[in-house]
């Protein structure tokens, strides 16, 4: 397996976990909205925009990291030019040791 392979897969680890949190915030933001509409808080503008900035971030580093992956490896490994790292894994077993 080549080592930009490995970084690479690397970096789609990262990026499930941006997706991950990008979930996690927008249930996040569903809660708060409840509870603020069930206090009759009336400024939810004020509540609700950290937790949307935050949204945003997480899914717009998920998306880069997605489609820009392949690239990030390239750039990272380049001054291995293609080596080749002595491991035989599978690609089930590789993602889990990633994780």
């Amino acid at each position: 397996m080549k080592k930009a392979h490995l970084i690479e897969w690397g970096i789609i680890a990262v990026a499930l976990i941006f997706g991950y949190k990008f979930f996690e915030a927008s249930f996040s933001m569903i809660v708060q909205f409840a509870a603020a509409i069930n206090a009759n808080i009336g400024d939810l503008g004020s509540l609700l925009v950290p937790s949307l900035l935050i949204m945003g971030l997480y899914f717009a580093l998920f998306i880069f990291l997605i489609r820009r992956s392949g690239q990030i490896a390239n750039y990272l490994a380049k001054d291995s030019a293609g080596e080749n790292v002595p491991i035989r894994i599978g690609k089930r077993s590789l993602l889990q040791v990633i994780l």
